[in-house]
């Protein structure tokens, strides 16, 4: 069985700063984006996530790009375990189909606030 790196379809960027994701349907905080692709997010949250279920994200981007408010979209979580960080989480999701036209904006967050823009490394 192949690990979940050789089975993700696009490249991961480490964002250069935590993004906040809330749940639209129960208008709360879930935790902050610290990675990004066009197909998948990590957060980064203060509790577990439940693993398989469907969420509707709100991504405030204001702050990172001009042009740009929010992304929404909805994601599921298929993975949540405990971060290195006591009383932290990190869960992995994969976006949703329907995606497509809010997949332009992620393609600019990722080339204005990925790290590697800087010149460091992402894996």
């Amino acid at each position: 069985m192949k690990n979940t790196k050789e089975n993700r379809r696009h490249k991961r960027n480490h964002l250069i700063c935590y993004l906040p994701v809330f749940d639209k349907v129960h208008s709360q905080k879930l935790g902050y984006i610290i990675d990004v692709s066009l197909s998948g997010v990590m957060l980064i949250s203060d509790s577990e996530i439940a693993k398989d279920k469907i969420f509707s994200f709100d991504i405030d981007v204001s702050n990172e790009m001009a042009d740009e408010k929010k992304i929404s979209f909805d994601a599921k979580c298929i993975w949540c375990k405990p971060d290195i960080k006591p009383d932290s989480y990190v869960s992995g999701f994969v976006i949703q189909p329907g995606f497509t036209a809010e997949q332009k904006i992620v393609g600019k967050l990722i080339e204005e606030c990925s790290i590697s823009q800087y010149g460091f490394i992402d894996d």
